[in-house]
């Protein structure tokens, strides 16, 4: 039963006769908000595995650096060690030349010397005397010194090698059978020749 003013269906319903009345207006929902986009962006595929293809580096590397490194020094003291051991082969060398042409030279100097006293040479015997003798002795003096004993044979040995000079040791064996060991003094002269300049 319905209540006098109340329209029939109940209360909250709409009334079971009559046009139905016109929906609410809702709204419609506002566009959700999209932030404007550059242009798209291409992704580059990664480079193939293969021989030659490196991956970037972040940083230079540091162990080929250090390898190349003591490679160099290595090398650097291999070279200075052949050229100091060349240097030194090569001073020993040299050394070991001079040596055995002084020798060789005094040799000579002396055997031209006893050689001219033994044919009675007097003047290349003279000659053969450094710059320093001849200044002293005359040309006389010396044949009269040398001519009172006739030398008959000579015998040379090692020579010794001096600081400006080298020694000749040698047996000379004279006419009268007496013998001496004569120890002969050989510079070289003003004229780089190699001479006799007396004995020790």
């Amino acid at each position: 039963m319905n209540n006098p003013g109340e329209p029939s269906g109940g209360p909250g319903f709409p009334p079971a006769y009559g046009p139905p009345s016109a929906p609410a207006f809702v709204p419609p929902p506002a566009p959700a908000y999209v932030p404007p986009q550059g242009p798209p962006v291409t992704v580059l595929p990664a480079p193939p595995a293969g021989p030659g293809v490196r991956p970037p580096f972040v940083a230079p590397p540091t162990d080929g650096n250090r390898k190349r490194l003591w490679t160099g020094l290595v090398t650097a003291g291999v070279i200075a060690v052949v050229l100091c051991g060349g240097g030194v082969a090569g001073f020993a060398a040299l050394v070991t030349s001079t040596v055995d042409a002084r020798r060789t030279a005094a040799t000579k100097a002396v055997t031209e010397f006893l050689t001219d006293l033994q044919h009675d040479n007097y003047a290349g015997a003279y000659e053969a005397q450094c710059d320093e003798l001849k200044q002293r002795l005359s040309f006389r003096a010396f044949t009269d010194e040398f001519s009172n004993s006739q030398l008959i044979s000579f015998r040379l040995r090692e020579p010794e090698i001096e600081t400006d000079s080298t020694i000749v040791p040698v047996q000379l064996t004279f006419t009268d059978g007496t013998q001496n060991l004569d120890r002969i003094v050989v510079v070289q002269d003003s004229d780089a020749t190699y001479r006799v300049c007396g004995d020790e």
